[in-house]
């Protein structure tokens, strides 16, 4: 089977702020400061299960990665794009990354060049379902 899939219960915190942006934050949300985010993953590997799998083991920590640091730039204000070009940034820089690191790998271990994966991430929270499809 060329599919994978991966889920990863309490995958991180979340700020509101990433979720809601500048809107004015009311009482109940402003107790609720960050949410507990769940990531999904599924992987269809086309001409082998390679690239399938290796994103099964690294997209979800790649992701992380690429939202630490946009949690850094909201921290000391460093953008001011809004929440879903936030995410589509996050989104898009991993994709590149691990597509990058793929590439990068021995061909032999990872993936011949006609070896290939689609992708359908989602991170759910208790307030947002933010979905990512790359083909």
């Amino acid at each position: 089977m060329e599919d994978a899939l991966a889920t990863v219960p309490r995958f991180m915190k979340i700020p509101t702020q990433m979720l809601i942006g500048d809107r004015a934050l009311d009482g109940v949300t402003k107790c609720l400061s960050h949410l507990t985010a769940h990531f999904f993953g599924v992987y269809d590997g086309h001409g082998g299960s390679q690239v399938a799998n290796y994103c099964q083991e690294r997209f979800h920590s790649a992701l992380a990665e690429e939202l630490d640091v946009l949690m850094t730039k909201l921290n000391d204000g460093s953008t001011n794009d809004d929440c879903q070009e936030q995410w589509r940034k996050a989104f898009s820089n991993t994709f590149l990354k691990v597509d990058a690191e793929i590439g990068e790998a021995n061909a032999a271990t990872i993936a011949p060049e006609t070896v290939g994966s689609t992708a359908a991430v989602a991170i759910v929270c208790s307030s947002h379902i933010i979905v990512w499809i790359e083909i």
